[in-house]
């Protein structure tokens, strides 16, 4: 779920069950489809598609079993800005982007179920294609739109 208009942000996993070990790297698959009738041009700082995403906090991994959310190392960083033309990607109509992102030092127990989701902010998004979106617009992050996002739950059980 997107609350900005015409995306639609889904997350899976190809394991639905894991053998116990400790720590387990989980790696999971975020796609986003834009649903409108333009290209759409995102910025990707804490997003999934940002290339820090598996460190940011933006996974929440809840034990289906217990209620509890674990806790997972991420890290605070400072963005130089302005941000750069490398810093967006674009998505065409109809079209869905695809990204992937390993979740690690999680510990997990023996014989729980686990719900792993996306959630953060769009911090830009430009109802336009990257090449429309101007230096200036990007500077000032002027003419897009940003809000909440919340993905599909992925679920995965430990054996």
């Amino acid at each position: 779920m997107s609350y900005v208009t015409g995306l639609q942000l889904a997350l899976s996993t190809n394991y639905q069950t894991l053998d116990a070990q400790t720590p387990i790297s989980l790696p999971l698959q975020i796609s986003i489809h834009n649903s409108t009738i333009t290209p759409i041009t995102i910025l990707r700082w804490n997003t999934p598609f940002d290339p820090l995403a598996s460190l940011l906090d933006l996974f929440e991994v809840r034990d289906t079993t217990t209620g509890h959310t674990l806790a997972a190392d991420a890290i605070k960083i400072s963005r130089r800005l302005p941000a750069s033309m490398n810093d967006l990607v674009e998505i065409n109509v109809g079209k869905t982007m695809t990204c992937d992102a390993t979740l690690s030092g999680l510990y997990f127990q023996t014989g729980h179920e686990y719900s792993v989701r996306a959630r953060g902010i769009w911090m830009a998004v430009w109802l336009k294609g990257l090449l429309d979106v101007t230096a200036s617009q990007l500077k000032e992050l002027s003419g897009s739109e940003s809000g909440g996002f919340r993905s599909n739950v992925a679920v995965v059980e430990i054996k």
